[in-house]
């Protein structure tokens, strides 16, 4: 083998090894489900921007689909609430 030709398979090995490892990974687009810190966060967030007035849900739900979030499934036994008065969400017993 020559020299430009070690030079070239070496490059290509690499190139492929690169492209495989990023495969797996996943895209920044693709929608997690958001904790519920996160959704806390992002609730204080759209409070802030608005003046204080609680958001609704579809707007609270296309805020979370624009930060590529889902809404969490609580664990079993528990929902997911807003209490109103503190501003937050809180799991609670069913």
């Amino acid at each position: 083998m020559t020299f430009n030709m070690r030079t070239s398979f070496a490059l290509l090995a690499l190139a492929t090894a690169l492209l495989a490892v990023g495969c797996g990974k996943k895209t920044s687009a693709q929608a997690h489900e958001a904790t519920l810190d996160e959704l806390n966060r992002d609730l204080s967030v759209m409070i802030l921007h608005s003046g204080g007035a609680l958001p609704g849900t579809n707007e609270f739900n296309q805020f979370l689909a624009a930060t590529h979030k889902t809404f969490p499934t609580p664990p079993p036994g528990k929902v997911i609430v807003l209490d109103p008065a503190a501003k937050h969400f809180v799991l609670q017993d069913k």
